[in-house]
């Protein structure tokens, strides 16, 4: 090969080895947040949660819907805004809830051991009840690409997912909720879903109730009645639309056959 030919070469292999080497580091910047989150929660899964029989577990992990036992000293030793622990089985939903004692939107960005991300944390309003004994209580919690936080939600937007994980679990340090799917639906910002100060059994309640029926894209066998309590998940839509959420419903007590039908809004951009 002539000289020229040859240096020819090894610019190009050099340029490409940058170029090579620059899409890794923008790749690497990109996901850090991602790592690093997930870092931390096998972090905080290590130090606090057990399953029934003792053995350990990891988020994501699914347990056949035992619920896990959480050492809320050890998390509170952390953060003492940690107030309880979502668990869906056989999703990435298993991580501490949040409530700041002033800041509703604290927690959008910032981690449960109070570092600033984007992914933030799951997290309640600073005026709900932290032993959930409100009628209807609102989780809020970033649609992440990464199915982190609330990212497979949108998941409920179908059928066969909503049947295959219907299991809510909330644990506080004294209750541990076991919560069931009814609903799923994407809704405006100012939509009655986010009403909240009910009180069970009263007919505002039961209107509030029927809505969320009416709204869900799927259909299940069991609704709540009116003296149990709504737990509302609550996210952004797959498509980023500001004004609209995306929302699953499920409720803590035991159930009555309804039905419930409507429209749906799903797919990740």
């Amino acid at each position: 090969m002539e000289p020229q030919k040859k240096v020819k070469c090894r610019i190009l292999a050099v340029f490409c080895f940058l170029c090579a080497g620059i899409a890794a580091f923008l790749y690497a910047w990109e996901n850090f947040p991602y790592i690093q989150s997930r870092i931390e929660s096998e972090k905080l899964a290590d130090i606090s949660l057990k399953t029934q029989d003792r053995g350990e577990i990891r988020p994501g992990k699914s347990l056949s819907g035992l619920p896990l036992i959480v050492d809320f000293e050890a998390l509170r030793a952390i953060n003492p805004d940690i107030i309880g622990w979502i668990y869906i089985p056989g999703t990435q939903v298993n991580d501490p809830i949040l409530k700041h004692q002033e800041e509703d939107a604290y927690y959008l960005t910032h981690t449960p051991e109070k570092r600033e991300s984007k992914l933030g944390s799951i997290y309640m309003h600073h005026d709900a009840a932290a032993d959930f004994t409100d009628a209807h209580t609102i989780l809020f919690g970033h649609n992440m690409k990464s199915g982190q936080r609330f990212g497979e939600l949108s998941g409920y937007a179908d059928e066969d997912f909503a049947k295959a994980y219907p299991d809510v679990w909330i644990l506080l340090p004294g209750e541990t909720l076991h919560c069931t799917v009814y609903s799923a639906y994407a809704c405006p910002v100012d939509d009655l879903t986010y009403t909240v100060g009910y009180k069970t059994g009263e007919r505002a309640y039961r209107d509030f109730i029927r809505h969320t029926a009416e709204a869900s894209c799927i259909r299940v066998k069991d609704l709540p009645s009116d003296g149990d309590r709504i737990i509302t998940l609550s996210t952004c839509t797959d498509s980023g639309d500001k004004g609209r959420r995306f929302v699953v419903n499920c409720f803590a007590a035991e159930a009555k056959e309804l039905s419930g039908k409507g429209g749906c809004e799903a797919g990740r951009k």
